[in-house]
């Protein structure tokens, strides 16, 4: 079933997940979301059974959507020892589909089925995937190919402006291009856990919350060279912000958003490092871990802890909250925004998506 026709679905999973929100009508039959309301559709899902987990979500439309992880399925559910594994579940419209995406090893090793950590799918419809070990595999519309890159740098966190032109960010200060054949180490100086990363025509960011350094926290890549904006606080040094989150660039203006430990701010330039906080998430009660959106007036933060968001239609937020599982990914494309996690082994893992209207 689509969105639209499972709406009496949605109704019924919004009275029970989210008490506290008001109760949404109909979407409307407009080309895109009303950006000034906060009104959500919902579908929540469980995926695999125990001992599951999902990391990683892609949104195409509302047709098709891509989540992975490890999903095992139990041929009896009181028997966990005997299982069937898969890592990857497609979203088709109407149901998810559990497959099996097989990735080459370390110097070309026989295939194997690792958790997918990574979805990035390209507008002519070629999908690039990355496993939990590092290697990729990708789709050309026909057929899956699979690969080992053959470089050290760790990839945790994908941006891209193109099939062509493909960033990664990863442990240890690992910073990477791919340009769909080749990959290109590029040298930031730093050991730090990078934890996203985002751009525009021109320039990359990365974020870091690790505090096992003060050397970083938030750097620019403006294809010519790397460089620190920000660095974490030293030791005994109390300011804000502390640890950068994540980054997201709004297409509407030059703005850089960036949700630091306790505040989202709005960066308007880098050089010099000018930002105000636009929202101090300290006393909301979530632990706010992404930011991503459509525009400055249309901005989305994820909670670590739970699966929920906040909206902000340009002038006010609005927090809604399912029953919580953790959120290991949270994705926004165009009226639809999704997320998916799991907060312990044993309960299956839960993706939600939601429909703005």
């Amino acid at each position: 079933m689509t969105f639209k026709q499972s709406g009496l679905l949605f109704l019924l999973i919004l009275s029970i997940g989210l008490p506290a929100c008001d109760q949404p009508t109909e979407p409307k039959d407009t080309p895109g979301p009303d950006t000034t309301s906060h009104n959500f559709v919902w579908r929540v899902d469980t995926l695999g059974g125990p001992f599951s987990t999902a990391i990683s979500i892609e949104i195409v439309n509302e047709n098709e959507i891509y989540v992975g992880g490890e999903f095992f399925v139990y041929p009896d559910p009181t028997d966990l020892s005997v299982s069937d594994r898969f890592n990857l579940a497609v979203w088709d419209g109407n149901k998810w589909t559990l497959k099996k995406i097989l990735f080459v090893g370390y110097n070309n090793a026989p295939p194997y089925l690792s958790p997918i950590k990574i979805i990035k799918h390209f507008e002519n419809g070629h999908i690039l995937l990355v496993s939990s070990y590092n290697s990729f595999a990708k789709f050309d519309g026909k057929n899956w190919t699979s690969f080992y890159p053959g470089t050290g740098t760790d990839k945790q966190y994908c941006w891209a402006r193109s099939e062509t032109d493909v960033y990664f960010a990863g442990d240890g200060g690992g910073f990477t291009h791919y340009d769909g054949s080749t990959f290109k180490v590029i040298p930031t100086g730093v050991t730090n856990h990078f934890i996203d990363i985002w751009g525009d025509d021109k320039n990359v960011w990365i974020t870091s919350d690790d505090q096992s350094t003060p050397a970083f926290a938030f750097g620019e890549f403006n294809g010519i060279q790397f460089r620190l904006i920000d660095f974490n606080p030293k030791e005994g040094e109390n300011r804000s912000p502390f640890g950068y989150r994540s980054v997201y660039k709004s297409k509407s203006n030059n703005s850089i958003f960036v949700m630091a430990v306790g505040a989202l701010l709005e960066v308007t330039s880098t050089n010099p490092y000018l930002y105000k906080t636009i929202y101090n998430t300290r006393e909301s009660g979530y632990v706010f871990y992404w930011i991503r959106g459509n525009a400055s007036n249309d901005l989305y933060l994820g909670d670590w802890n739970t699966q929920s968001f906040s909206h902000f239609n340009g002038k006010t937020w609005k927090t809604f909250t399912t029953n919580g599982e953790g959120q290991e990914a949270f994705t926004v494309k165009g009226n639809l925004i999704a997320g998916c996690g799991n907060a312990s082994n044993i309960n299956p893992p839960r993706v939600y998506v939601a429909r703005h209207f």
